[in-house]
């Protein structure tokens, strides 16, 4: 079990618009003049070492029925008329069909695209995205807004959107795509992504666990000079319910580290008879409401039935890359947005020997060895260390694997480990307790 995180390159320098290509099947024949590529837009990206160009731009599906598997031709040739664009072998083609970030698209709705390719074989002259086809579906009753949003500018160079999508409406959605764009002045899209973070479904609304409106973020590679405002695409299903695990979040506490990074910590424990994987999602808010930025990850270890583990979320990107925004952080909630029972693996619980914490510059660093004092096998197992106050509120926590010499972990074996965590600027070492678990799973 390994986190996941989602994430794109993009960026923005028009060019050219471009307007339905070929005809698309039969089977859209009656609205085939209805969907269209409405503009596109290329750019290089600011990093001047890992060199790429941006294609992005929107399609809008102006028939009266929903779209879908919309495909998209897409050229791109330099100043001699030779192909930039590669397959997967690294062979030149004359052009590469991509899709929408939507997989469909109700009737008047819209959504970006983006494809990014190496500058290594040249740099572009010309550029053109066509419409190519797509097929037709049913269209689907939902109401979903998006609220307390902004888009700010990283130091980084990135465009980061931030967010709240809020079901408005008596049933359950799945979230089948979310995608980000930055626009100028004509409302055309200069830079366009799929989240980073956010969920993947909402609750009814009115729902008393809050999860009838979750955070987003969306990172968007610039520069994107012209950029002037934001819109957010949004492709949902309705849903039947699901049930409920019993899961128990503490209050999280949020902290600044020595480095101006923000994390957001606290607890969650198992209620059920079953093992549980889940994800969590934490939201950053202003005191007016804006969400400054969203986070998600999967929790590292599964969570045995009456467990209680500590998390960590640690990658606020938005927040982190902006001067002066953790100082707007007035408001933290924390989600869990994915709970899966899964009973087909076997964990083991072991312990941490010979722990040497050192403590430099805001920085706290864990060394140790973890002994395989069952008779299993493990694939790999997870160390986790948290520093607690006299009260026993959680501080600050982070986890790292361990493997074998093997890869395998055999029973008896010892292997080291170590960890650095970045803990809050005013901690206080003498008030500090320290606890370690280990979780390993049997291979």
């Amino acid at each position: 079990m390994k986190r996941f995180f989602v994430s794109l390159i993009l960026v923005a320098i028009l060019m050219m618009i471009a307007l339905a290509g070929r005809q698309p099947v039969a089977q859209a024949e009656e609205a085939n003049r209805e969907v269209i590529v409405t503009n596109v837009y290329g750019y290089q990206d600011a990093d001047g070492f890992f060199s790429y160009y941006h294609i992005v731009g929107s399609v809008y599906n102006g028939a009266d029925t929903a779209v879908n598997n919309v495909e998209l031709d897409l050229t791109a040739k330099d100043a001699e008329g030779k192909t930039l664009l590669r397959d997967y072998s690294g062979n030149p083609v004359e052009s590469i069909t991509i899709n929408p970030i939507l997989w469909t698209l109700e009737p008047g709705q819209a959504s970006p695209f983006a494809y990014s390719f190496s500058l290594d074989n040249g740099q572009p002259q010309t550029f053109d995205v066509k419409l190519i086809n797509y097929g037709t579906t049913e269209a689907r009753e939902t109401q979903v807004e998006v609220q307390h949003g902004q888009m700010v500018t990283g130091d980084d160079g990135m465009l980061y959107i931030t967010g709240e999508l809020v079901n408005l409406g008596e049933t359950r959605l799945d979230i089948k795509g979310l995608a980000g764009a930055a626009l100028d002045e004509d409302n055309n899209v200069v830079a366009a992504n799929t989240y980073e973070a956010g969920a993947g479904y909402l609750a009814p609304a009115g729902d008393a666990r809050g999860n009838d409106r979750i955070p987003f973020r969306f990172r968007l590679t610039g520069p994107a000079p012209t950029a002037e405002t934001w819109a957010v695409y949004v492709d949902a299903s309705p849903a039947q319910a699901e049930e409920v695990l019993p899961l128990e979040l503490s209050e999280p506490c949020t902290y600044v580290d020595a480095g101006g990074s923000v994390h957001v910590v606290g607890s969650v424990t198992n209620q059920a008879e079953d093992t549980i994987e889940l994800y969590l999602l934490a939201g950053l808010y202003a005191e007016d409401g804006t969400v400054l930025d969203a986070e998600v990850i999967n929790l590292p270890y599964a969570l045995q039935p009456g467990q209680s583990v500590p998390y960590s979320l640690n990658s606020f990107s938005s927040i982190d890359s902006v001067v002066g925004q953790s100082d707007k952080i007035a408001r933290t909630k924390v989600w869990v947005t994915t709970a899966m029972v899964n009973n087909n693996y076997e964990y083991v619980s072991l312990n941490t020997e010979n722990d040497q914490p050192a403590q430099a510059d805001g920085v706290w660093s864990f060394n140790g060895e973890v002994t395989n004092s069952s008779d299993k096998t493990l694939s790999w197992a997870t160390v986790v260390v948290a520093l607690y106050d006299q009260q026993g509120q959680l501080l600050a926590t982070h986890d790292t694997d361990i493997y074998g010499e093997t890869g395998l972990i055999e029973p008896q074996s010892t292997t080291a480990y170590t960890l650095e965590l970045n803990v809050p600027l005013d901690l206080d070492p003498a008030k500090v307790t320290v606890k370690t678990l280990v979780q390993g799973m049997v291979n």
